[in-house]
């Protein structure tokens, strides 16, 4: 499949955990935990369903090992995480907690594609 192709499902595989996570943050914040917290939860459910969309729509890598690629994924979930969590931790208080969670949004989107094409998912030969 063409990297064109790759990145309009990626978009659109993405962007409904990205809206999983979005929703499930704000429901979260709107319940008075902390946004780092909530952060930390809404970043981990919506990555279970970025895995699943991504390995058999996305990248469609059904002949890579199921828990090489979940290990490699976790990887990158967890780097993603940290600069989410990260961002998050830093700009919630000046610009505040919605529009930090956005900026995160922003932030990983591109490092997850690259990770996800590039070691994640990559057809065998290619990683």
């Amino acid at each position: 499949m063409s990297a064109r192709w790759q990145t309009m499902r990626f978009l659109v595989a993405g962007g409904g955990a990205t809206l999983t996570d979005a929703l499930l943050y704000l429901g979260l914040t709107g319940q008075g935990l902390d946004a780092r917290l909530s952060n930390i939860l809404s970043y981990g459910g919506s990555a279970i369903l970025a895995f699943l969309l991504h390995r058999h729509w996305t990248f469609r890598a059904r002949e890579g090992v199921l828990l090489s690629q979940g290990g490699r994924f976790v990887l990158m979930v967890l780097a993603g995480l940290v600069l989410s969590t990260l961002l998050v931790w830093l700009f919630a208080t000046p610009i505040g907690a919605v529009p930090a969670k956005g900026l995160a949004i922003c932030a990983t989107l591109c490092l997850n594609f690259l990770v996800s094409r590039l070691f994640v998912f990559a057809a065998p030969g290619r990683s």
